[in-house]
């Protein structure tokens, strides 16, 4: 969770000359978490079937 607040606030201060925040700005915040947070579980979904994939696969291999 940490790491995912301080990536956003990395990226905030990257891209402050190019940004522009037309609400609020905890309303910002907390839907540029909110969605940093989706992209993060998505990702971790991909990575785990990946896994099981890889893993399925050489058990498969090894057993022949």
């Amino acid at each position: 969770a940490e790491e995912i607040v301080q990536s956003l606030f990395v990226r905030l201060w990257e891209t402050r000359k190019n940004l522009k925040i037309e609400t609020n700005l905890k309303n910002y915040l907390c839907v540029s978490l909110r969605n940093k947070c989706v992209n993060y579980l998505q990702k971790e979904i991909v990575t785990e079937k990946r896994e099981k994939e890889y893993f399925v696969n050489n058990l498969h291999y090894s057993l022949i």
